[in-house]
């Protein structure tokens, strides 16, 4: 829009309420310095042989405007909304006109036309004013024109009346020059100050506009993030059970034939455990609970872990999975950067056909730069930008759930920059893709086998609660626990696990976070611990919505995120025994 052109009533509301307050606040701060010069002006004169009198009443007839203006201002000011701007606007006009009007015509009434310097400071006092006016009343243009008339007009009739020459020049440029130069750098102004309020204006609907957008994005982003934890909260009860279900019938097992076929079946609900784990990454990452525990750590041993643990998947597909590390140490989460090199090599080895991966790592300057660079089939520039984002996937329109969801790359870029570790990556188009990470290089020696990977009995002599709200998953636990020797009580809810606590000795509890009639198993366990003291417990959540990790995180229980593998619960168990009877 061209403001130059368009007339001020054409303009948003908004835009004139903004204009008349600029209006009334250059009206107020310049009281002081009009004062001012009305005193000077009011020397002039008397020095000019000005009636006393006549001085008199001229001041008196300027204050009684003034005292207007400023009851107008107040009033202006203490309003909480400007209604109708274009009402104040005509005030201020009124009152220009009459301030001009009364200065001007009062002081040539007492000027004595004379080529003298007084005569010339009267008349330079006037005009600079009435051209400071352009800037003053620049939102204004009516109150510029009627102060421009009212300052001049009496001083150029004033000149033309007089009997020197000199002064019959003067009011020509008065009226062909002066008036005409001022009114025209008055209205260039006024246009100016518009097309500054017009952009503001424009600026503060686009942010309006933005920030509506950025609402709705938001909203849909928690939408989704909800239908997610829903979507996966359903989904992991079932193949929480089908997991209990599996590793009991395992061990009933004897013939090879069945044995294969358990395999089969583990493997698929394998598969169905990793896309469920990547969703609940995610949905931690979103809640900000991952919690970070740098140290020096055995990169070459991490890397020989992850290596082997990918290297049935190279093997079956034929792939040379090469690992080039001398021994070192870098500074970080041992969990997290596993995660990330699982994932950086799981990914490889996905879109790599033929060829290899290769790992290796090089220091340098304090820095080891790990490197994973495959012969897959590349990326392009065009998909090249969004590897990062979230559900992302590159050459996948059928969907398969072999290659995921699509949250790899995503996983490994917010984690990485949770860790501080630099990530880079480049490819070509059918010759494969590079990822390299800056680590912190630290003194490290290769890391003693954790207590919890040794093996152990396979024995439990323990009593265990389980409170679930669903009968499939409390008899799956029984069949997965009664096997390693725990005697398991089973309870829906919360009066019925207080039942058990009185008559038997618990030696831990394991409840499900979500139980019947709004429930929570954080609660539940809270309860019953204050009434027979601290037991251990393990909190099972199939939810992966931030809030509701952010819950579970606070209540500071041990915590299993469905569908549980037998392996991690029967560690968990022995570790939280071992830690009540230390403490007992």
């Amino acid at each position: 829009m061209d403001i130059g052109k368009v007339d001020q009533e054409h303009l948003p509301l908004s835009l004139h309420q903004d204009r008349i307050r600029i209006l009334y606040t250059n009206a107020r701060e310049s009281m002081v310095l009009y004062g001012v010069w009305i005193s000077l002006m009011l020397m002039m004169l008397l020095f000019n042989g000005a009636n006393v009198v006549g001085a008199l009443v001229w001041v008196i007839m300027l204050t009684i405007i003034q005292l207007f203006e400023l009851k107008n201002v107040r009033s202006f000011f203490a309003l909480q909304t400007i209604e109708d701007p274009f009402v104040w606007e005509r005030y201020k006009v009124m009152v220009s006109f009459a301030q001009a009007s009364v200065i001007s015509s009062g002081a040539m009434l007492m000027l004595h036309l004379e080529q003298s310097v007084i005569t010339y400071v009267l008349i330079v006092l006037i005009a600079i004013p009435a051209f400071v006016s352009s800037s003053t009343l620049a939102t204004s243009v009516q109150s510029h024109y009627v102060w421009l008339l009212g300052m001049f007009v009496p001083l150029g009739v004033k000149a033309a009346l007089a009997e020197d020459p000199v002064f019959w020049i003067f009011s020509g440029f008065i009226f062909l020059c002066a008036i005409p130069a001022s009114a025209l750098m008055g209205k260039q102004t006024s246009r100016s100050f518009i097309d500054t309020l017009y952009l503001r204006f424009e600026n503060a609907e686009l942010l309006k506009t933005v920030q509506a957008e950025k609402e709705r994005s938001e909203k849909a982003n928690r939408d989704k993030t909800r239908f997610l934890a829903s979507a996966s909260h359903d989904l992991r009860q079932p193949i929480h059970a089908l997991e209990l279900f599996s590793d009991a019938l395992e061990h009933q097992l004897e013939k090879p034939a069945h044995l294969e076929l358990m395999a089969r079946i583990k493997e698929s609900a394998s598969a169905m455990n990793g896309l469920l784990y990547s969703l609940l990454d995610i949905s931690k990452l979103d809640a900000g609970i991952v919690n970070v525990d740098k140290k020096a750590i055995s990169l070459s041993a991490l890397l020989l872990k992850v290596k082997q643990s990918l290297q049935h998947q190279a093997d079956k597909k034929g792939i040379d999975l090469v690992l080039e590390c001398p021994p070192c140490g870098v500074m970080s989460d041992a969990v997290l950067l596993e995660s990330v090199l699982q994932n950086l090599l799981s990914n490889a080895i996905k879109y790599t056909d033929q060829g290899s991966v290769v790992i290796s790592c090089k220091v340098s300057n304090g820095l080891v730069q790990l490197q994973v660079k495959d012969s897959g089939i590349g990326i392009s520039a065009a998909d090249f930008e969004h590897i990062y984002d979230e559900f992302f996937q590159i050459n996948n329109p059928e969907r398969d759930r072999k290659k995921g969801l699509g949250l790899g790359l995503s996983i490994v870029k917010r984690t990485c920059d949770l860790l501080g570790h630099g990530l880079s990556a480049s490819s070509t188009v059918g010759v494969g893709s590079c990822f390299v990470l800056s680590l912190q290089w630290a003194d490290a020696e290769v890391s003693p086998l954790d207590e919890t990977a040794k093996p152990q009995p396979k024995q439990i002599d323990a009593t265990v609660l389980v409170i679930d709200d669903e009968d499939t998953i409390l008899e799956g636990m029984v069949n997965m626990l009664q096997p390693w020797g725990c005697h398991v009580l089973v309870a829906h809810n919360h009066d019925e696990a207080l039942l058990h606590m009185q008559s038997e000795k618990v030696h831990i509890i394991i409840a499900d976070y979500r139980l019947r009639d709004g429930e929570l198993g954080t609660e539940v366990v809270k309860t019953l611990a204050a009434d027979a003291g601290n037991i251990p417990a393990i909190i099972v959540t199939g939810d992966t919505g931030p809030e509701q990790l952010l819950d579970v995180k606070k209540a500071g229980f041990h915590v299993l995120h469905k569908p549980v593998a037998a392996v991690s619960m029967r560690a968990l168990i022995r570790n939280c025994l071992k830690h009540a009877k230390k403490s007992a």
